[in-house]
């Protein structure tokens, strides 16, 4: 085997099942670095394989690289960034590997691509703003019809407030608790216990899925100190609006990233120094204001069904509230009163009615709102909601956004909810449009309140409701014909052209080993043969009479490390023998998150109980462990 020699000072790496290359935190880092004279290359996305890292004694590392015709390529790099996805998993409990139990990434896939039966019941195990969001999309959706957050790790609930008020409006419950067994009923059903304060809640589900946060987020992790090897964690969204708080706190973090790297590895001239200087000082400010939102957490206070005489101060107060009413037309209110730093309404404003800078109380102005309704159309937590006169009579016009379907009619009567999504009143659909310059997915509608409710309404809810069935094939959403394979000598009836892992879980024949669905096979677990071939079940599309047999099955599991077998117990046993200061220590005496998926399922959870325990290194990373299972035969 030839081997192609290269030499940077910045590799920036996509690791395994990273979906979105580059991030929008990559392309901030690579910016600024490459401002700063250094050279810089991605390496990673279609056609280009990371394989390892090699780490060199003092800095740096070696990367080796396979190209689309599987040429290798050995790159010395003087600073090494591997960007991983997050990927979150409860610590163990009783039959948590399981299909039972997906991580979002593979609920998400499960949404668009498959036909899975999401009915009745959703559990979310976190409470952090994906979890919110993912649980109001399904409700929105109709795809199931009732959803539970679960907080198993915090006393409070880990999203924004706006992100609470959208899912709770549209139904969804949090609990806390901690789930403690898992277990299938059917191939569609499955049962998970919950233990709370009042004892242990029984809860039948139709999925479970893994969001969380289940620990605090530690930003990027040099790993040893002083080597410029860092693993760092990415959002995978292409647009902010789809993961605005975890894509800001990725931009502002790869300005400290690289002003680390700068450090380092530049000679900068004096002229960018000042101005790079300027945008660290405001990255460094944006983020500690960030992390420090979990300790001012805002939650709204209720008196009955209205709000408190104290949260009406804190709403007439705050600087997105319009402090007087027009005669006539429209005008927004933008009621963010948490200190987030989501700005997606301010591109989008046309009049630049908005400016949102929360040290200098700016937020709306007023004399400049023209009513458009950007702000209700682009806002991820759907919070912004516009008054139509000044709210004098009897009724006062509210218009709402809305994104579930089928939408009311005009004409028809709503219940109009609270900010908690209880039902106040009744009111009537007067009117509804849609911006064509928009992607069209929210609808607007003008609704009839009660003016003494104008600042209590906050959300609708078509009365007419969804139609019950009692018909379990009405819940699927059929994409595409279907065809007919051979799994273990049995015949079943697939979509043409879907990935054989999406297949296994709308037939209810999925095993623990498809729950990442990597879509690049960089875990190794959900291998198959087809038609005599091995191959991975998330890279394979269905055809016609394709012969398909399970080579490798994981049975569920509740045990830490499925992949080698450890358990929690085993674990705590070897770290009170061996008594390991560090990480690194423990990691050359056990094996734990060494098997075939290379920690990417149990990772997280075996660093957090060793923590726990007293071991020492929450930035600990195994450079020298491959990223998938090769080797060099030989070296010319």
């Amino acid at each position: 085997m030839r081997m192609r020699d290269g030499q940077i000072d910045v590799a920036i790496l996509a690791g395994p099942r990273l979906r979105q290359w580059p991030t929008q935190g990559v392309r901030v880092l690579s910016r600024h670095c490459s401002d700063a004279g250094l050279k810089v290359g991605w390496y990673g996305g279609p056609g280009m394989k990371v394989r390892g890292v090699l780490p060199l004694e003092t800095s740096g590392a070696l990367v080796m690289v396979e190209d689309v015709q599987k040429r290798l390529h050995r790159i010395e790099a003087k600073s090494v960034i591997k960007v991983m996805p997050e990927i979150e998993f409860p610590l163990p409990f009783e039959g948590w590997y399981s299909p039972g139990l997906i991580p979002e990434s593979t609920a998400r896939k499960l949404l668009t691509q498959g036909s899975l039966n999401w009915q009745s019941v959703v559990v979310i195990l976190g409470t952090g703003n994906r979890a919110l969001r993912l649980g109001a999309e399904l409700l929105e959706s109709h795809l199931s019809t009732r959803v539970v957050c679960v907080e198993s790790v915090y006393s409070e609930v880990q999203g924004w407030e706006v992100d609470r008020r959208r899912f709770e409006m549209r139904g969804g419950k949090i609990i806390f608790g901690k789930p403690v067994v898992l277990s299938q009923k059917s191939p569609f059903l499955w049962s998970i216990k919950i233990q709370d304060d009042h004892g242990i809640r029984v809860i039948d589900v139709a999925r479970v899925i893994s969001v969380g946060p289940f620990a605090d987020d530690t930003g990027f992790r040099e790993y040893p100190p002083g080597s410029l090897l860092v693993e760092w964690e990415n959002s995978e969204a292409s647009l902010v609006k789809d993961d605005v708080e975890k894509v800001l706190l990725d931009e502002n973090r790869a300005v400290v990233l690289s002003s680390l790297l700068i450090k380092g590895l530049a000679e900068p001239p004096a002229d960018f120094k000042s101005q790079f200087d300027r945008v660290l000082w405001a990255g460094k400010q944006k983020l500690k204001d960030m992390e420090s939102l979990k300790n001012r957490r805002f939650s709204w206070s209720y008196e009955g069904k209205w709000l408190s005489p104290e949260s009406k101060k804190v709403l007439h107060e705050f600087e997105g509230t319009p402090k007087a009413l027009k005669k006539e037309g429209l005008l927004a209110t933008i009621e963010c009163v948490e200190s987030i730093g989501c700005k997606v309404c301010e591109k989008v404003c046309p009049a630049n009615a908005i400016r949102i800078d929360r040290e200098q109380k700016s937020f709306l102005i007023e004399d400049k709102c023209t009513g458009c309704g950007f702000c209700l159309q682009v806002c991820p937590s759907q919070v912004p909601v516009m008054i139509e006169g000044e709210g004098t009579g009897s009724y006062t016009t509210l218009v709402l956004p809305f994104t579930e379907r089928p939408a009311p009619k005009k004409g028809d009567r709503v219940g109009l909810l609270s900010r908690r999504g209880e039902v106040l009143v009744q009111g009537r659909v007067l009117d509804q449009f849609l911006d064509p310059y928009l992607d069209g997915t929210v609808t607007l509608f003008k609704v009839e309140v009660p003016s003494h409710l104008v600042w209590e309404v906050r959300g609708m809810l078509p009365l007419q409701g969804i139609e019950e069935t009692s018909n379990s094939e009405d819940f699927y959403q059929e994409r595409g014909a279907r065809t007919e394979v051979q799994i273990h000598g049995e015949s079943r009836r697939v979509r043409e052209g879907q990935m054989v892992s999406v297949a296994l879980f709308e037939i209810g024949m999925a095993r623990p080993n498809d729950i990442l669905m990597c879509e690049d096979g960089s875990c190794g677990l959900c291998q198959i043969q087809a038609d005599g071939v091995k191959k991975f079940a998330c890279e394979t599309q269905i055809h016609h009479g394709m012969d398909i047999r399970f080579t490798r099955d994981h049975p569920a599991s509740s045990e830490l490390c499925p992949c080698v077998g450890i358990t929690t117990a085993q674990l705590n046993e070897k770290i009170d023998s061996v008594r390991p200061d560090t990480l690194e220590a423990l990691s050359q005496v056990i094996e734990v998150g060494q098997g075939k998926c290379h920690g990417l399922l149990c990772k997280r959870s075996w660093v957090s109980l060793s923590q726990a325990a007293g071991v020492q290194g929450d930035r600990f990373n195994d450079w020298g462990f491959p990223w998938g299972d090769w080797m060099l035969k030989q070296l010319k």
